[in-house]
């Protein structure tokens, strides 16, 4: 299945803040991974190295640095912390707090390129974020690709 229709079908659906986050929390690393993978030699060493997200996010990002992709490290550092936060306790504290750190990189770059908004119920913005991050995301090796600056 195309990867990106793959957003629509498990993420954009969904009502519920924490299955937002952590559908797309599991579409974020894919395509993290599917973005380093593009660039590598041997890509059964990288699926063996079971590179945990936060290793992950950091082995792409050191393939693709960009100076305008600031806001997207930050964005995915934030949606990992949130996602840990989840999983690990049964009813966050903070959890807004935490939910609007992480729309933050993301909801700012989109205002910039007069794109979205930063307010509104949660579920909508946490949807909204992690399409433009999927779509940012996905254009890094063709961006590499055709020396795009």
């Amino acid at each position: 299945m195309e990867k990106g229709i793959r957003l629509f079908m498990h993420v954009l659906p969904q009502q519920d803040a924490t299955l937002i986050i952590l559908k797309g929390h599991l579409l974020i690393e894919e395509v993290l991974f599917d973005q380093a993978a593009s660039v590598m030699r041997d890509l059964s060493e990288l699926k063996h190295a079971r590179l945990s997200f936060d290793q992950l996010a950091h082995v792409t990002k050191a393939l693709f640095v960009h100076p305008d992709d600031c806001w997207l490290w930050k964005a995915i550092e934030k949606l990992n912390s949130l996602r840990n936060k989840l999983v690990h306790h049964l009813e966050p504290d903070r959890f807004q707090t935490l939910a609007e750190e992480f729309l933050g990189p993301s909801e700012d770059m989109m205002k910039r390129i007069g794109s979205g908004s930063s307010s509104g119920p949660l579920e909508p913005r946490l949807r909204s974020a992690l399409a433009f991050m999927y779509g940012a995301l996905s254009n890094l090796s063709k961006r590499q690709r055709h020396g795009a600056t």
